[in-house]
């Protein structure tokens, strides 16, 4: 696609109002300049407000544009010194608008509020990740399309992941090429932001995880749930809109192939069990896997310590429910009324307190190591230093969370640092895997120990652990 792009842009309410623009990016952004202004109301109010974001059509190169999430930065002319001249009037030209644009869609006119029935996409790595194809061999030209796998959410959501053949030709060449693309069905519509949250977040990722690598959709192509333009009338086909990135994202991950399937990952044969239970955990941990999915952070080692471990202790409360009894805190609280002691909303304080004290983080980090499987947790944590970890981990986060000064030094380390955080991310990734279904057993383990990636960390030479702890509470 030609970048920048001009045409006429206007306002479905005030369709009459067309005037001439450029869309272009603006780095990772994308940017619309107009000759002339639209009727896009602005607040001169000052503070911090929620701002009203407008729809903007367009007709560029014969072809129409949705802009969606449309807000103005400025705008500029007679209007924004002295002669106020309305948009549309004679004059208005002399003015000029620049608005910032979060969604741009190409193929139909989208109105506000309209739903989704289909949309297909691909993603960065998922043909490397993929452990199905039709071909047959490595130097085999034999090629036989496989049929998709099919997922099914409660939600009534149905997703199909398989193989699309594209074909090309000249005079003098022919290829063929594979590609991998995820098609997501639901009858009662959705929006784009319910797509991107509820399908392609759980599938990214799966696979940036598997890949130990960002990845990232593109190609995305939706269908209107219902079609009320002229060109669905006369021609009988379906609408479609494509959604164009203003950054476009790479399409492959060097160095990985489908043949060699990442650690992280399940086999071909559980891949139609697997993907539901893990869209479901991804939907309903969706903080702890915000904190794991492998991109770029640049935020420094302490503030990337409390994201991790703040995100594995709100997943265990996820996964393992805290009991319903406190013995040990009603005790206190029944003592403290024997005794007479305060009024009964001071007991029932202390009762509280006391419960906080019986489920502390280092338990809770403890637990969900635990809940990877023993097996698994015993090859991460050598001489059975997990609850070694638990407790570094758990008193260096109360430290930097709580703005403690301890005695010793551990919080400013950057090689404990740097443990911690790869270690409790490590942690939270398999937890998800295994909830998901994925076996924590001897063959997940031989395949982590082949994975350069995972057998550094599983074998780091940054702490001991068990020193470490007595560096924090030399009576341990």
């Amino acid at each position: 696609m030609d970048i920048p792009i001009s045409g006429a842009w206007w306002l479905s309410e005030t369709a009459c109002v067309r005037i001439p623009g450029v869309l272009s990016r603006a780095g990772s952004d994308w940017q619309l300049e107009l000759i002339g202004t639209l009727p896009i109301t602005q607040s001169d109010e000052e503070g911090l407000a929620l701002t009203d974001l407008a729809t903007i059509h367009g007709f560029c190169h014969g072809q129409h544009y949705t802009l969606q999430g449309c807000s103005v930065e400025m705008v500029g002319g007679p209007s924004a010194t002295f002669e106020k001249i309305a948009p549309g009037e004679p004059g208005d030209d002399q003015n000029w608008m620049r608005c910032s644009v979060q969604t741009v869609l190409r193929g139909d006119l989208v109105s506000d509020g309209t739903l989704y029935e289909q949309a297909t996409f691909q993603l960065v790595g998922l043909e490397e990740w993929w452990p199905l194809s039709g071909f047959k061999g490595a130097l085999s030209d034999q090629y036989d399309a496989l049929p998709g796998v099919n997922i099914t959410c409660p939600d009534r959501l149905d997703i199909i992941i398989g193989a699309v053949e594209k074909r090309a030709r000249t005079d003098r060449s022919r290829t063929f090429a594979e590609s991998i693309v995820v098609t997501a069905r639901r009858n009662e519509g959705f929006t784009l932001d319910w797509l991107h949250s509820e399908v392609i977040t759980p599938l990214r990722a799966l696979v940036a995880i598997g890949l130990q690598t960002s990845s990232d959709a593109f190609g995305l192509r939706l269908v209107p749930l219902k079609e009320h333009t002229s060109d669905a009338v006369v021609t009988g086909q379906r609408s479609w809109v494509d959604v164009i990135e203003a950054q476009p994202a790479r399409t492959r991950v060097p160095g990985r192939s489908w043949r060699r399937p990442p650690a992280l990952a399940p086999s071909a044969e559980a891949m139609s069990a697997f993907l539901p239970a893990w869209i479901d955990v991804a939907r309903t941990c969706a903080v702890a896997l915000d904190a794991v999915e492998p991109r770029l952070r640049e935020n420094a080692a302490q503030g990337q310590l409390l994201e991790a471990v703040n995100a594995a202790e709100t997943l265990q409360r996820q996964l393992h429910p805290d009991p319903s009894e406190f013995p040990f805190a009603e005790e206190v609280r029944q003592a403290l009324s024997d005794a007479g002691c305060f009024t009964s909303a001071q007991r029932r304080r202390v009762r509280d307190a006391v419960k906080f004290t019986e489920m502390s983080l280092e338990h809770r980090l403890r637990r969900l190591s635990e809940g990877m499987g023993m097996e698994l947790s015993e090859w991460l944590f050598e001489k059975g230093s997990a609850a070694d970890w638990a407790f570094c981990t758990a008193t260096v986060r109360n430290v930097l969370s709580h703005g403690l000064t301890p005695k010793h030094t551990v919080h400013t380390d950057p090689a404990a640092l740097i443990a911690m955080i790869e270690y409790t991310r490590l942690v939270i990734i398999l937890r998800l895997m295994v909830e998901a279904g994925l076996p924590p057993g001897a063959s997940l383990i031989a395949c982590m120990e082949a994975d350069g990636d995972l057998r550094h960390v599983q074998r780091q030479r940054l702490v001991d652990w068990q020193q470490l702890a007595r560096k924090i509470d030399p009576k341990r």
